[in-house]
């Protein structure tokens, strides 16, 4: 079509300006060339320096080309490597307009000038033109498969998203950073821009945030020319691990010999229950640093306590208890808690070592006087001594029973009064008796058993024998001290030592 700008040089037109439209598909919308000529056809003026044209933005000179259609004006500016030129001659633009696709629809084509330098022609100019049919250029790329590598998680993890496009037609995948386009749709905020990617994989660390039920990411492939539609991950159902709390120890501090771990229920979040806890301790030795955590087991979502009576003597140990939630879901669906303090384990008493008898020979009915040196507890205070006995009547040591248990470092005990062995009453002459003891302290932690006391034997009655009912029977002797009756033991010499009289008829 040409344009017939009225103009101040003469009439017919000397200038017109003869514009052509080409066109291409791309997508959805077209993409409209249009060129420009300016023509200088003719001159009967009388200056000649006044039969000049400007084509485009120059010196003195703007110059706009609008196209509208279906209510809609698009406007640009032209442009040339030349303002002006003088006659004859023709000077050339192009510009071009991606329009969506209007197939059908008349252009109207208009040129503004302003009057300025040697251009005298000003106004607006247009006319109509049928649009031109646009045959396909080029097609989007296709819209990505995307996947992810967790179908659930949890907040504050990473899950890894992937995809594939392929290229469009005449419209190939860009091939550096900004070749995809990213976006991650949660927290009630909406899709949140991640970026621009240059390769067809991603790792997202997802916000920790308390609550949110899923999060989805689509993708779009940037072609030359266009780009995709988005393609949708499948949505990934998101959990909140459980939170837990401080651990209290009973007792919290010094030493232990069972010591009681508790804790406050962990808060669970929709769709993860707490479904165990699990305890772990850590242990030094004196002068050695922490080991790693170990094991004590589990218990139940709701069982809040845990009691233990383990560990080395002298060492010290923390604790920490572990909240798991219920859900199924990839990562680590856990809380620890803080660390506690640390404990030691009770110490054991000292052995109480020189145990002694006052008498290595005693009478069936006779006793002795046990004493050993203290023991020291070396933790906490010290409670009781345990003396135990072992019995010989004839056919070997019967083995050790507890007799007493005594707060003192000393103990009268007399062999009659013991109920473990195969005796009532008197034992009989001719046995044998040795004793042990051992301490506990107020941990109830016992020292290990002192060195066997002397061995003590029984030796027979002594004394004189008188006839009852026509048998010989062996009599007590007894004389009177400060109002008491006190039994008499005859004794004779051997050897330089005085030794119990056997009874004789």
């Amino acid at each position: 079509m040409t344009i017939y700008p009225q103009n101040n040089i003469g009439d017919p037109p000397y200038i017109t300006y003869e514009v052509t439209c080409s066109c291409v598909r791309i997508s959805s919308v077209v993409r409209y060339t249009f060129s420009l000529t300016g023509r200088f056809t003719t001159h009967s003026g009388s200056d000649i320096n006044d039969t000049r044209a400007h084509l485009g933005t120059g010196t003195g000179t703007d110059m706009n080309f609008y196209v509208s259609y279906g209510g809609t004006t698009r406007s640009v500016q032209f442009k040339s490597t030349s303002d002006y030129w003088s006659y004859p001659g023709t000077r050339t633009g192009s510009v071009s307009i991606d329009i969506e696709n209007i197939s059908g629809t008349p252009l109207t084509c208009s040129i503004w000038t302003a009057s300025g330098g040697y251009f005298k022609t000003s106004g607006i100019f247009s006319t109509t033109m049928a649009t031109p049919t646009a045959t396909p250029y080029y097609t989007n790329p296709s819209t990505p498969t995307v996947e992810t590598d967790k179908k659930s998680m949890l907040i504050g993890d990473a899950v890894r998203i992937s995809w594939t496009a392929r290229a469009g037609t005449n419209n190939p995948i860009l091939s550096y950073s900004g070749q995809y386009h990213i976006e991650r749709n949660g927290f009630s905020t909406g899709w949140y821009n991640i970026g621009n990617l240059g390769n067809a994989s991603y790792k997202d660390f997802v916000p920790s945030v308390n609550s949110a039920e899923s999060i989805q990411y689509h993708i779009c492939a940037n072609g030359q020319h266009s780009s995709s539609a988005y393609g949708n991950s499948p949505s990934i159902y998101l959990v909140q691990r459980p939170a837990m709390g401080a651990v209290t120890l009973s007792p919290g501090s010094g030493y232990f010999e069972s010591v009681r771990i508790s804790w406050n229920a962990a808060t669970a979040y929709s769709g993860n229950p707490v479904s165990r806890y699990e305890i772990y301790y850590q242990t030094a030795s004196p002068g050695s640093s922490w080991s790693g955590w170990n094991s004590l087991g589990s218990v139940s979502g709701v069982t809040l306590n845990h009691t233990w009576n383990g560990g080395v003597r002298g060492n010290s140990y923390r604790f920490m208890v572990r909240a798991v939630g219920g859900a199924s879901v990839s990562g680590n669906n856990w809380t620890d808690s803080p660390v506690t303090g640390s404990i030691q384990k009770a110490l054991t008493p000292s052995t109480p070592n020189g145990l002694s008898s006052s008498l290595t020979t005693i009478e069936p009915d006779g006793q002795i006087l046990l004493s050993w040196n203290a023991a020291a507890p070396n933790s906490g205070t010290l409670e009781a001594y345990e003396v135990s006995v072992d019995c010989n009547l004839g056919s070997g040591w019967k083995g050790f029973a507890v007799i007493q248990n005594t707060a003192e470092n000393s103990l009268i005990t007399a062999p009659c009064g013991y109920t473990a062995f195969d005796y009532t009453g008197d034992p009989p002459a001719g046995s044998q008796f040795r004793y042990r003891v051992r301490a506990k302290n107020s941990f109830g932690v016992w020292s290990s058993y002192s060195a066997y006391s002397p061995t003590i034997t029984l030796s027979p009655y002594l004394g004189v024998y008188c006839p009852v009912n026509g048998v010989w029977t062996a009599c007590r002797l007894y004389y009177a001290v400060d109002g008491e009756w006190v039994r008499v033991a005859p004794h004779w010499a051997s050897e330089n030592t005085w030794q119990a009289m056997g009874v004789t008829k």
